[in-house]
């Protein structure tokens, strides 16, 4: 692939230019065939024998940004999409103020969890990929098209011990979507999924709570529930809770608070009961 297609690749996942007068009808069939875009090996045959992300171990001073948790489920109303924004580097926070929650198109948003390196740069070859998709089919792309796009972006990297997982949701002409796709090879359809160092807290509140028929409110409640779980037992997750209400027409931001207020509000609540 030559140089000067990475240069255009970046341009549209960094900036989302809506022009394209960039490009020619002769390089679109090139850039979409992922099978042309090739990133270089790091210098190492397995960085994973000398580097341990998921437990957060350094063998070789390598510390990885981690995200935690995010929670997205689906009922009759629409896709619920709730984060925090915590990074972590070891037992250092980094930010507690990244948005975890990022439009792929106008139609599909994606979570990221783990590396947030990994999140990062995987995400924008993602929304590279549907936009040329998009620009050449002249139709929308399918929630599960993105999702096995993003699989077959970290298949051959399955080796080198990514730590990346993501929840891509989302309307399409079949309805509402919601799919996991992680760096071990796993990609998924599901109603309800958690994902992140506090999404075993998260999903036990998800799981008890959740009915197919609710309202609106009774949905914000439940998401504000979920993240209200994780940071009260994962100290990794914290930061601002961002939840976000999707349907065919859009995706809207709800809500956007402090966790110390989301845990402050339930305990008065548990306390009062």
């Amino acid at each position: 692939m030559d140089p000067h297609d990475y240069l255009k690749l970046d341009l549209i996942a960094d900036k989302r230019i809506n022009n394209y007068s960039l490009f020619t009808n002769a390089d679109l069939p090139s850039l979409l065939n992922h099978e042309n875009i090739h990133l270089p090996n790091p210098k190492a045959v397995n960085p994973s024998n000398s580097t341990d992300r998921s437990s957060g171990n350094t063998v070789a001073g390598i510390d990885f940004d981690k995200g935690s948790t995010t929670v997205v489920f689906l009922y009759q109303g629409g896709i619920i999409v709730v984060a925090e924004s915590r990074i972590t580097k070891g037992s250092y926070i980094v930010s507690d103020n990244f948005e975890k929650v990022i439009h792929i198109t106008e139609t599909i948003v994606c979570t990221i969890s783990g590396c947030t390196a990994d999140g990062c740069y995987w995400v924008r070859r993602l929304i590279t990929a549907c936009q040329l998709y998009e620009l050449e089919s002249e139709t929308k792309i399918s929630v599960s098209a993105a999702s096995q796009i993003m699989h077959n972006l970290l298949q051959p990297y399955v080796i080198f011990d990514l730590n990346l997982a993501v929840l891509i949701a989302g309307y399409d002409r079949t309805g509402p979507s919601l799919y996991y796709v992680d760096t071990h090879g796993v990609c998924e359809k599901g109603n309800m999924m958690a994902v992140g160092g506090g999404s075993a807290f998260a999903f036990a509140t998800l799981d008890t709570n959740f009915f197919w028929e609710m309202t609106d409110n009774q949905a914000y409640e439940i998401g504000k529930q979920c993240i209200f779980q994780a940071v009260s037992f994962d100290i990794f997750s914290g930061g601002i809770i961002r939840m976000y209400h999707m349907t065919s027409k859009g995706c809207n931001r709800v809500s956007e608070t402090d966790s110390d207020d989301v845990v402050e509000q339930f305990r008065s609540l548990n306390a009062s009961d």
